[in-house]
């Protein structure tokens, strides 16, 4: 059996034959006391509040799993993204010169033969951004104030070029685990407290599924993301105030709340774009509706293929890989199912969702593509294609001729708007049709 070192170089082969699963960080030895990470975080201890080098407040609940930034109240290090350069300043690293072969010492010595020494780099470049300013702030100043976010980035980024370069020549590590984070649970815009309430209704039998699916389709409407919600439900099973079949049931809410999501965002789309959607919702609404008639059997065999095939036994970390596998399992089964019914599909939102009057399709009409059998036709459809784009530039004059009239901003924008996009779709055509 190949130790956690070997199975790890193994899967590094292209043509790497390991002869197990490698559990998450089996083959490293993380290095968490060596003298830079010491002087940056040898502050931290569970349940006290403190400084970083940085000058981050940092709490450490005694019952958390972890430290957390603190951002609120005005002790943000970077309140002004603006002025950044006056209150973020980053540690002096250079300095940490001492104890290193001591380190190394016991720290090659913990690894043995059996793993791998891992120099630790934790607080990554965007988490460090949001333990200076705040979650919300450093994706707010992302979209407001690009340019000082960028100087800002870069700054960061020197900072933890120059820390790995000192890792690598005085640890002298075998691989540098680099850690980031998108923010902890308490830094969601929508924090799953929140839903705490839905605890009782967790013993209503299958009816529990039922309104465990419908949450999971509103929750993701409100936040407009899945990929949100799936974390979220992560969150709830890891809490223990849902088992795996009711984190099922979010996740079947999920799939059906992105497609209504798109929906609303097709309303103002043409018709193939509002089809589009509708088609996509009732891909997932039927796909839903046969899962549910075989959700015992069906979430059953997920738990048996993550307990017996991968071999993941601990409760509290099988369950975030059955929501996965589930999550997968049903998108492919779905296609695998749904993919037969596609012609019924379509026929029947092609007949809920009637073109308008004024949804013109820009694209080519009459050359279907490919070499035509003779050059008489080639002629003839290449006049019809240029009449037709005749019109539809002298649509484009007349809209002109309304926006030198139009005193309404509401219709100016929608015309102006309705001309850009109309211009656009006809280059887009005509290129590809010379393509």
């Amino acid at each position: 059996m190949m130790t956690p070192r070997e199975l790890f170089l193994e899967l590094l082969k292209p043509d790497g034959q390991p002869d197990r699963q490698l559990c998450q960080y089996e083959a490293l030895h993380m290095c968490l006391n060596d003298p830079i990470n010491t002087y940056l975080r040898g502050n931290r201890k569970r349940g006290t509040v403190s400084k970083d080098r940085w000058g981050t407040t940092i709490s450490f609940p005694a019952d958390a799993p972890g430290p957390m930034p603190v951002t609120t109240d005005g002790l943000a290090v970077c309140p002004d993204v603006t002025h950044w350069r006056d209150t973020v300043h980053a540690p002096d690293i250079d300095s940490c010169t001492e104890g290193w072969e001591a380190c190394r010492t016991a720290a090659r010595a913990a690894c043995g033969k059996e793993k791998l020494l891992a120099g630790f780099m934790g607080t990554g470049i965007f988490e460090q951004c949001h333990f200076l300013m705040g979650f919300e702030d450093t994706l707010t100043n992302l979209y407001e104030h690009p340019d000082e976010m960028h100087q800002l980035i870069e700054y960061i980024t020197e900072y933890r070029l120059r820390y790995v370069q000192l890792l690598i020549d005085r640890l002298q590590p075998d691989v540098i685990f680099s850690h980031d984070d998108w923010g902890t649970k308490d830094a969601l815009f929508m924090h799953p407290d929140m839903l705490a309430f839905i605890q009782n209704y967790t013993d209503m039998g299958f009816f529990s599924i039922i309104i465990f699916l419908l949450v999971g389709a509103i929750l993701t409407m409100i936040v407009q993301a899945s990929a949100a919600t799936m974390a979220i439900t992560l969150i709830m099973c890891a809490n223990g105030w849902i088992d795996y079949h009711l984190g099922v049931a979010l996740v079947l809410g999920e799939n059906i709340g992105t497609t209504i999501t798109a929906n609303f965002a097709a309303l103002t789309g043409n018709t193939q774009a509002r089809r589009a959607a509708l088609a996509h919702l009732m891909f997932n609404v039927f796909g839903v509706i046969w899962v549910l008639i075989l959700f015992y059997p069906f979430t059953n065999a997920v738990s048996w293929f993550v307990t017996h095939f991968m071999k993941i036994t601990d409760p509290s970390v099988a369950i975030s890989f059955k929501l996965a596998a589930f999550h997968t399992a049903f998108n492919i089964s779905n296609t695998c199912v749904m993919i037969w019914f596609v012609n019924l599909i379509e026929k029947t939102v092609c007949a809920f969702i009637n073109p308008k009057q004024d949804d013109e399709e820009y694209r080519l009409r009459y050359i279907s593509g490919g070499m035509l059998s003779t050059a008489e036709l080639s002629i003839l459809q290449a006049q019809k294609e240029i009449v037709l784009f005749a019109k539809r530039t002298t649509k484009m004059f007349g809209m002109v001729k309304e926006l030198l009239y139009e005193k309404n901003d509401d219709a100016f924008s929608k015309t102006l708007i309705s001309l850009f996009s109309t211009f656009g779709l006809l280059i887009t055509t005509f290129m590809r049709s010379n393509a």
